[in-house]
């Protein structure tokens, strides 16, 4: 898979969960075409979760394609197909919490100064760098609905099913989100440095 903005996704599609079920079916029976169709669908929802809990462009991309490949190897183990948006969503959201355990647990035992920290820090585009920072002063459940919502172009209905919440709760989870943000970026030092 390549980043995110490359692939020609399937974004004006609605995502029927029957549509995505009999999609399923059709990769248990082996369609590689089905498969590819799934992943297209669910690739930028898988990124806006994974980047939502890891807050690092890469690793949320490590994050979600691995937790894809994942979910297809153990497809046949999904007892309903028309759950597989919100299997998938737990997948991907496991996943990238099981990277920040293991991201934390490097940091700690890393030195204080990194010379491959400084130079990945240096790479950054600025105006990435002041939306990650603004990502980064949201809970982790603003940033889960901001980033499907706004990056994935998810229906609040889509999203209430992926994260076991309700339609009500994802649009003031949302205004909330977006409030928090926009401070956040007001205040934010032009050009992403401090």
């Amino acid at each position: 898979m390549t980043g995110v903005g490359e692939p020609p996704f399937e974004t004006g599609e609605m995502m029927h969960d029957t549509d995505t079920a009999n999609l399923v079916q059709a990769v248990l029976k082996g369609d590689a075409r089905a498969c590819e169709r799934l992943v297209r669908r669910f690739y930028r929802p898988c990124y806006a979760v994974a980047l939502s809990v890891l807050r690092h462009p890469e690793d949320a991309e490590d994050a979600a394609q691995t937790a894809m490949a994942t979910a297809f190897a153990s497809l046949e183990r999904l007892k309903d197909p028309q759950r597989f948006r919100p299997w998938l969503m737990k997948i991907v959201r496991n996943r990238a919490l099981t990277l920040v355990s293991a991201r934390n647990a490097a940091e700690r035992r890393r030195s204080p100064v990194d010379p491959e920290t400084l130079a990945v820090g240096a790479r950054n585009v600025p105006v990435r760098d002041d939306l990650l920072r603004a990502l980064g002063h949201l809970a982790e459940r603003e940033r889960e609905v901001l980033l499907l919502h706004d990056l994935s172009g998810l229906r609040h209905r889509e999203i209430a099913d992926a994260l076991g919440i309700s339609e009500t709760n994802s649009r003031q989870i949302l205004f909330t989100a977006r409030t928090r943000a926009r401070a956040s970026l007001e205040g934010a030092p032009q050009g992403g440095t401090p």
